[in-house]
C-alpha cells in the first residue's frame, strides 16, 4: 500500500491511495479527497496491510479507525 500526499499546508493531506494483492494480481487506486475512507471501505474486513512507510503512513488513516486513545 502507498499513499500520495499534498504537502503544501501543514497538515498533509492523503489524494491517492495504491494497492495490490499479495500475487499483484488484484491492484486498485483509489484518488481523491475521501481516497483514505475509500480506501478502508474497499479492503475485506480483517485484511493483513503492509504499509510502504507505517511511521508516514498512518497519519493518512489514523483518524479514521483509531477511536479512543490512552496517553500516560
Amino acid at each position: 500500500m502507498q499513499t500520495e500526499s499534498d504537502i503544501s499546508q501543514e497538515i498533509h493531506q492523503p489524494f491517492m491511495v495504491c494497492v495490490q494483492n499479495r500475487s499483484g494480481l488484484k491492484k486498485r487506486t483509489v484518488i481523491g479527497k475521501d481516497c483514505a475512507k475509500d480506501f478502508l471501505n474497499y479492503i475485506p474486513h480483517n485484511s493483513l496491510v503492509c504499509f510502504h512507510n507505517l511511521a508516514y503512513d498512518i497519519g493518512m488513516f489514523a483518524h479514521l479507525v483509531i477511536t479512543k486513545s490512552l496517553i500516560k
